[in-house]
């Protein structure tokens, strides 16, 4: 990110064309390849919007989502229009925990074809429009200033004759982005009566970046009261005045006491931060970072809408007590909802009066039959349907006797099932209540199958974890923090002797960072964080996600993952405990830095590290083939590789999540899934395996007409090669497992 953009960069993501733009017949496809013509959906009388996005894009680009959602896609819904995502060149794991993070399955996410990408041009996120068969507006390239247009210019084009309200969104990063970045003073920071210093320390920042005048609290206005405010401060009293504007869902209770919810805080002892619509122009914010007169250090944690927080003794810093997000359903009227939100240490000894911690749902579970099919012949060796209908993304593996396990989401729960006894199957329900759970891991360590699964039974997602002996399913344990942020683009690898380590990705506000944990002896070890490499072009800032991870051949965990900046969007990797190097090649600035992403790691018999990888998605744009790259790691110069390209061009344009194995022989197994340049062409699996000087041909083992993706690959006994993964379009999509027959190759 060169400079900080302005909020409006969220408001609004075009400029308004001087003439509307016909558009031209162009089949597409969504997320799950149920296929539309673009024209058509054009030809609506009614609005139809599209929002490009990339999950690889920078922190504004993340977390715009629920502004968009709320602002855009729920009122255009409203007054009669259409709503779609769109992402041309992300993987499908990666779009779907975007949209899980949004909680939005409703809007399609229309994926294909790179033409798509005519439409709207790289930059900013965009909101796109489209009426009776022609485009409204668009971002033109080189668009460099966003402050010319908001909300309010365009809910006259998009919705003509309506005045639909603009709703303020969570979370405070949003909120303070609105105050701090609007280049035009429309917001009003206020400090207490008689705090001189930081009144001048305000107006200095204020001036600086053009943001916001300032008042003490006495002096604000009728015309202040309908601005965004910003209360930021020492408030010593008062508060009873301070907190006349609020009505949900903060409070003051006797002049002396934070009342959120069904919770009292003494607001001498306790620091307080919270965003919320202002009762007086429910179009703008109240943002607070106040501190009572006995608390020392101010605490702001922008990813939720609130923290209440209080000084730990002496000088170890601050205690968050409770923090979260409000309750939205009820439109402008927030409130404090159990569900949403994390109480950082027990309540008690620091409430008025009687505090219980934030109770768990209890949900109704599902009723699933897993029937394992058959297995059908193939050219490449046996297949078998493991389940059908809303089935995707499986994890594979094989356990000490050779058994291959397969875990898979089917419409939100998880399931589990062996595929290679006919007649002898074990299958079971991981996961199957009301909640919603994705993207499981299945891991064998001893004599137990190991599941793990995104769930979000208490309003976020978190990693939970089950295993299974045959006969018993444990119960569910809690592998990420209890915190109230999502997780998302978990990994896991495991050994006998090392035990089970997994890695994900927290997403806050529009950060990401990177955790991991082992289990030994089936005993789960702390919570440690991943060293991200150093954004050069913007310290402090960090976006990593979907990690890889490895044990190398003297037990050391290691690991690969995405990072936005300094490239891009690049890859690093190493010790989990250590610092990383990047994989792809840096530049002197981030443009000019190699570009790739979605990396598998794997550590061969010769304890040499590897790393397999897509290179950049956008290459298609320029004529390109996007390729499945190789690179190993060089103890001597402690260097990446230079890349060895796997695929080969006259077989496919796109090629995307690769996945390896090694077996006992040596050879690399290598599976991806990739789709070739010619009209109607599908998705499908294609398989090589490195024999130690050089990679085989690629061969595709899935058949041309039906899509195949998300492949994963596990070594059985023998040298059984089990890839499993899902197939078909939109809710008909099933999981399939083939048990490859290297001869056949």
């Amino acid at each position: 990110m060169k400079r900080s953009f302005s909020i409006y960069c969220f408001f609004i993501f075009a400029f308004l064309w001087s003439h509307s733009q016909p558009v031209s017949p162009l089949e597409v496809e969504d997320l799950w390849g149920n296929r539309y013509d673009f024209s058509d959906i054009a030809r609506s009388p009614g609005t139809v919007l599209v929002q490009p996005f990339s999950s690889s894009n920078c922190g504004y680009c993340l977390i715009d989502g629920w502004f968009v959602k709320k602002n855009y896609f729920e009122t255009n819904r409203i007054y009669g229009g259409s709503n779609y995502y769109q992402c041309l060149f992300n993987p499908q794991r990666d779009v779907y925990s975007f949209i899980k993070h949004y909680r939005d399955e409703e809007v399609p996410v229309l994926v294909y074809p790179p033409a798509l990408h005519s439409f709207h041009e790289d930059g900013f996120p965009a909101i796109l429009a489209f009426r009776n068969g022609e485009q409204l507006f668009r971002l033109p390239r080189g668009y460099l200033s966003p402050y010319d247009v908001s909300f309010d210019s365009l809910r006259n084009i998009l919705w003509p004759g309506m005045q639909p309200a603009m709703r303020p969104t969570s979370d405070l990063h949003m909120a303070t982005r609105v105050i701090y970045e609007n280049e035009n003073f429309t917001s009003v920071c206020v400090v207490p009566d008689g705090d001189t210093a930081g009144y001048r320390r305000n107006l200095e920042f204020g001036k600086k970046i053009r943001c916001y005048t300032v008042k003490y609290l006495s002096g604000l206005t009728s015309a202040d009261r309908t601005s965004n405010l910003y209360f930021t401060g020492r408030f010593t009293g008062g508060f009873n005045y301070l907190f006349h504007y609020l009505k949900h869902p903060v409070g003051i209770e006797n002049d002396s006491s934070l009342v959120i919810g069904e919770y009292r805080f003494p607001m001498d002892r306790t620091g307080f931060s919270a965003c919320f619509p202002n009762p007086f122009n429910t179009e703008k914010y109240i943002v607070f970072n106040i501190l009572g007169n006995k608390v020392r250090r101010r605490f702001y944690e922008n990813a939720v809408d609130f923290t209440v927080y209080t000084d730990l003794p002496g000088e170890k810093g601050s205690q968050v007590l409770l923090h979260g997000f409000f309750s939205k359903t009820e439109g402008d009227a927030w409130k404090y909802a159990d569900s949403l939100s994390v109480a950082g240490v027990n309540l008690q000894k620091f409430c008025v009066g009687v505090c219980k911690a934030p109770v768990r749902r209890i949900l109704k579970s599902h009723e699933r039959r897993i029937d394992v099919g058959a297995a059908k012949p193939s050219a490449f060796g046996p297949v078998t349907t493991v389940d059908q209908n809303k089935c995707r993304f499986p994890s594979v593996t094989t356990d000490r006797s050779g058994i291959c396990w397969v875990a898979w989401e089917k419409d939100g729960d998880i399931l589990l099932s062996s595929v290679n006894k006919p007649g002898m199957q074990t299958s079971t329900v991981i996961e199957g209540d009301a909640s919603g759970s994705f993207d499981p891991l299945v891991a064998c360590y001893r004599n137990r199958v190991w599941v793990f699964y995104l769930n979000d039974q208490d309003g976020f997602y978190r990693l939970y974890g089950k295993n299974f002996d045959g006969i018993r399913l444990s119960g569910e344990i809690l592998i990420s923090d209890n915190q109230p942020f999502d997780v998302i683009t978990p990994a896991v690898t495991s050994d006998d002797k090392k035990g089970i380590c997994l890695a994900w990705s927290v997403w806050k506000a529009n950060f990401r960072f990177l955790s991991f944990r082992e289990i030994k002896n089936e005993v789960l070890d702390s919570i440690r964080t991943i060293q991200t490499l150093e954004a050069k072009e913007l310290p402090g800032y960090t976006n990593a996600w979907y990690p890889s991870v490895g044990i190398d051949s003297e037990n050391v965990l290691w690991g690969a993952w995405n990072q936005h900046y300094p490239a891009s969007m690049g890859i690093c990797a190493g010790d989990l405990s250590g610092m990383p190097s990047p994989v792809t090649s840096l530049g002197a600035t981030m443009d000019e830095s190699e570009n790739g992403g979605y990396p598998d790691v794997l550590t061969d018999r010769e304890g040499k590290r590897w790393v397999f990888w897509e290179s950049s998605g956008w290459d298609v744009l320029s004529d390109k083939t996007q390729s499945i790259r190789a690179s190993w790691f060089d103890t001597g110069s402690h260097r990446w590789s230079v890349p060895s390209v796997i695929t080969v061009d006259s077989m496919t344009l796109m090629n995307q999540t690769p996945d390896a194995a090694v077996d006992r022989e040596g050879r690399i197994w290598l599976v991806w899934s990739g789709r070739p340049a010619s009209p109607g062409s599908q998705w499908g699996l294609y398989v090589t395996f490195f024999n130690g000087t050089s990679w085989s041909m690629p061969r595709r083992i899935t058949d041309d007409l039906i899509p195949a993706r998300s492949p994963k690959i596990a070594i059985g006994e023998n040298d059984m090669i089990w890839i499993a993964f899902h197939s078909g379009v939109g809710e008909s999509m099933k999981i399939g497992v083939i048990a490859l027959d290297p001869r056949k190759l």
